[in-house]
């Protein structure tokens, strides 16, 4: 029997129930509802873009419709990353706290290394199989050892929320300030340094600061959903300016990265602000929603293969329909939300499957099987061998209280 080990990626894409479910089951009113639907909300941003930007845009240049979905990838630009990192570092804070001498902590950075590394493989393998090498952010066999540290695939986020977690963990008694004041640095500098023509590893300095808002400003965040009109209203009208002056510096080459964080922290806020006012008023309406929230997991690894196999198919029924729905006129409208309905629902049946053939280990890191203990001490041991060895300065003796020998 598999036991998955929780990781900051399995709670904040696949999460165990929330005091939402907790206050339902109780008889009381769920306090934070809201949060599977923004789940829900992003993670179907994530995929309504990249469908977009890898398959949808390159074959409708030049047609009304191609200007109009171009136009929602920019604002959905704004909004996704963000609103997900945020979400994540909230769900990942206890840990975070917990500091690298807990063994849950610890579980959590490899079990986030476990699933980029075993994704990335995938990933490759599906690209070789589909002949979709050069596909944008496809990986390839040549470049797979050095995206084991600068990724260049969607898969980015993974790598993120191991990096994320390690390096904040490490920093938990400095002041919550001083923590995202650096972050805000790193993310203000690596956008001159390494911008993300760079590859996508870029993102992951540019936007810490959005995971380490997460993990600080909880009360913040989950005061959203007592106040979702003000949120919402307010969210909007900032990123708005916000969006204004980013452009506006952008234009003067002045540096627009305060500009462009405001407008996404707006954004984000009034997502969020929409998922609680939607939960309140419409809670029927938001449940399927809110069920792909919890289940999103799937969905957001698994986007990117399909899309591969869309963009590489040549002949047969799959290709045959998706061409006549481009060709045709509402078709070609409705093609980002029909193909993003799709995938969602691939992803889905796939995790249920996955359950179901005893394949757990595809979205959990295992931890009762024979390669499960090696494979921890792989990822761990450096780390804790560096921390055990004997240093000659003042901080040598909390620096191996980090990581407890065994």
């Amino acid at each position: 029997m598999l036991s998955p080990a929780a990781s900051p990626v399995a709670k904040a894409l696949d999460p165990a129930p929330t005091a939402a479910h907790a206050g339902a089951a109780a008889g009381t009113r769920p306090r934070h509802a809201w949060v599977d639907v923004a789940r829900g909300l992003v993670v179907t941003m994530v995929v309504v873009m990249h469908v977009g930007i890898y398959h949808y845009l390159p074959m409708t240049q030049g047609e009304g419709a191609n200007a109009f979905w171009t136009g929602v990838n920019s604002v959905l630009q704004v909004l996704r990353m963000p609103s997900l990192l945020i979400l994540s570092g909230w769900l990942a804070g206890s840990r975070i706290r917990a500091g690298l001498g807990d063994p849950r902590t610890r579980r959590s950075i490899a079990a986030n290394a476990y699933l980029y590394v075993l994704w990335l493989a995938l990933y490759t393998v599906i690209a070789v199989a589909l002949g979709a090498t050069t596909m944008a952010q496809a990986p390839a066999p040549s470049t797979f050892l050095g995206q084991l540290l600068t990724p260049y695939s969607t898969l980015w986020f993974l790598a993120a929320l191991a990096w994320y977690t390690l390096a904040l963990a490490a920093l938990r008694r400095a002041p919550a300030a001083a923590v995202l004041a650096g972050l805000f640095a790193l993310g203000w500098v690596s956008t001159v340094v390494w911008p993300v023509e760079y590859g996508l590893w870029a993102n992951i300095p540019h936007m810490a600061i959005f995971f380490g808002i997460g993990v600080y400003a909880r009360p913040a965040i989950e005061a959203i959903g007592r106040r979702p009109v003000v949120t919402l209203v307010a969210g909007v009208g900032v990123a708005t300016l916000a969006g204004e002056i980013a452009r506006s510096l952008t234009a003067s080459d002045l540096p627009a990265y305060p500009a462009t964080v405001a407008q996404s922290l707006a954004g984000v806020a009034a997502v969020f602000g929409a998922a609680s006012l939607l939960t309140r008023y419409a809670e029927r309406a938001t449940r399927p929603l809110a069920w792909v929230g919890r289940r999103t997991l799937a969905i957001y690894v698994g986007h990117y293969p399909v899309i591969m196999l869309l963009s590489t198919v040549s002949a047969g029924a799959l290709y045959d329909v998706d061409r006549a729905v481009l060709a045709d006129g509402l078709g070609a409208w409705l093609y980002p939300i029909l193909a993003t309905g799709m995938i969602v629902l691939v992803g889905v049946v796939a995790r249920e499957l996955a359950g179901r053939l005893r394949l757990g280990w595809l979205f959990q890191m295992p931890q009762r099987t024979p390669l499960a203990r090696p494979l921890r001490a792989a990822l761990t041991r450096p780390l804790r061998a560096a921390l055990a060895r004997p240093l000659r300065m003042p901080l040598a003796r909390p620096l191996r209280t980090l990581v407890p020998a065994r």
